[in-house]
């Protein structure tokens, strides 16, 4: 348990714990032993557990019991080998046993981070909310992260698409990995970051002149 408790206390601390204090949605994070060693107060409002209780319990907790352990192994392994970690639907169940279809979205925490260990970020919300919380989280990563590079006030409110995906270019993120994160096809970002160039610069082929 004191191990559990420097895990939380350093999660906290971090880049991450900031975001995911402000996150609006469900969030957890387990260690490399899938322990809960943190949770946020949009997880309490949810799920109704304090985050005493959960430490060092399992995201397990949260899946009906009599959901095949076969599954569960297959999402873990899903999330430790996908870069873009797992998405998916699951029936979760709060502390007072209310069960309700959930998006759930998980994956490594990546890709720069202060944080010495690996880890596993967990964001959930109703299935039919028809909310993406993962592109919530990546947009207020890489725009907290842009500005620790750029020394810029951290932008409060959720960025566009293209400006998403910019970020998460300027991060490393390949095109087919962002696609992923998003939701959408390959082209779809090929397309954006086109009509992106083209805005910026009106002479390439195809884009409008400039008026006089």
């Amino acid at each position: 348990m004191p191990e559990i408790r420097a895990q939380n206390v350093a999660i906290r601390g971090s880049r991450l714990g900031k975001i995911l204090e402000e996150f609006p949605y469900s969030a957890t994070v387990a260690n490399r032993d899938n322990t809960l060693v943190y949770v946020n107060q949009a997880f309490t409002r949810v799920y109704g557990w304090e985050e005493r209780e959960v430490l060092s319990l399992t995201p397990r907790l949260l899946v009906r019991r009599d959901f095949p352990e076969g599954q569960l192994r297959e999402i873990r392994r899903a999330i430790s080998a996908a870069p873009t970690g797992w998405c998916g639907e699951l029936e979760n169940v709060t502390k007072a046993g209310k069960k309700f279809l959930a998006r759930v979205w998980a994956a490594r925490i990546r890709p720069k981070t202060d944080l010495p260990c690996l880890y596993y970020i967990g964001l959930t919300v109703p299935a039919d909310s028809g909310v993406r919380p993962e592109e919530e989280f990546i947009s207020r990563l890489a725009g907290t992260l842009l500005q620790e590079q750029q020394s810029q006030p951290a932008p409060t409110q959720r960025l566009s698409r293209s400006g998403m995906i910019g970020n998460l270019r300027s991060l490393g993120y390949s095109t087919k990995e962002i696609a992923q994160v998003l939701g959408v096809e390959p082209n779809t970002i090929n397309v954006t970051l086109h009509r992106q160039r083209r805005r910026q610069d009106p002479n390439l082929p195809g884009a409008s002149p400039r008026r006089q």
